[in-house]
């Protein structure tokens, strides 16, 4: 009996299709569900979020109102302040949101000085706008920071940024692991543990492998450490020896 699609065919061997080629099993993808990632998704769109520890983190609201002499907050109507913090929240990830608070961000030089003694001079002067009726306001740091419910770190960050010239990037978990292998230290492992005889099993579906029982990780661990210039410490996990990184 013919087939006319690859789900009604029938194979006698698990994980062989009938032209002889192995087949894999895909699963789908449920990273979304993952609950790190649903924490991050939370903490970028301003929701509340239980942390790994139990502890729980509060949604962003608007901060409490600022004390400046032009009172910049009573001149912003509460939907428009809503709507500040809505549209920051909003975007999709902590680059577009710190590259829309940097847009938000002037900076110019310093035009007059007083002269005191053992404080720093300030080299630029900061002013901070918020959008009100498809307009830009210019309003305080206490107000900038309590309407989009940040902090002066961040701020602080953006600042030194725009100084610079520089776009905002999240380098937040992109750094290089203390421990990483490089591809020549993988590729020596890899020749050292295939240089070993392996045997077949007779009693699985596909291609596996195994080394022989006299060869104790001990054993693989001295061989390792007489080829080789990376000292690599041996952990015993269950049954079975493993390799470790080297240092």
């Amino acid at each position: 009996m013919s087939a006319e699609t690859e789900d009604n065919v029938i194979y006698l061997n698990p994980g062989e299709s009938s032209s002889g080629e192995t087949r894999t099993k895909k699963r789908r993808d449920n990273s979304a569900d993952y609950s790190r990632n649903k924490i991050k998704q939370a903490r970028i769109h301003g929701q509340a979020y239980v942390t790994a520890k139990n502890k729980t983190v509060r949604a962003k609201t608007i901060g409490p109102p600022c004390k400046c002499a032009k009172k910049c907050w009573e001149t912003i109507s509460k939907n428009a302040k809503l709507e500040n913090l809505a549209k920051l929240y909003n975007l999709g990830t902590k680059n577009e949101q710190d590259i829309y608070l940097q847009g938000l961000i002037s900076c110019t030089d310093v035009k007059r000085r007083r002269v005191l003694k053992d404080i720093p001079l300030r080299q630029k002067m900061f002013t901070y706008t918020v959008q009100v009726c498809n307009e830009k306001k210019e309003v305080c740091h206490s107000a900038f920071l309590s309407l989009f419910g940040i902090t002066k770190d961040r701020v602080k960050r953006l600042r030194d940024l725009l100084v610079l010239g520089e776009i905002p990037e999240d380098k937040r978990g992109k750094s290089k692991t203390v421990n990483a292998l490089s591809g020549d230290e993988i590729t020596a492992v890899i020749s050292h543990i295939s240089c070993f005889p392996a045997k077949e099993s007779h009693y699985s579906s596909g291609i596996v492998k195994y080394l022989p029982a006299d060869l104790s990780g001990e054993l693989r661990s001295s061989l390792w450490t007489t080829s080789s210039r990376y000292v690599l410490p041996l952990r015993e996990s269950g049954p079975e020896n493993q390799f470790e990184n080297p240092k």
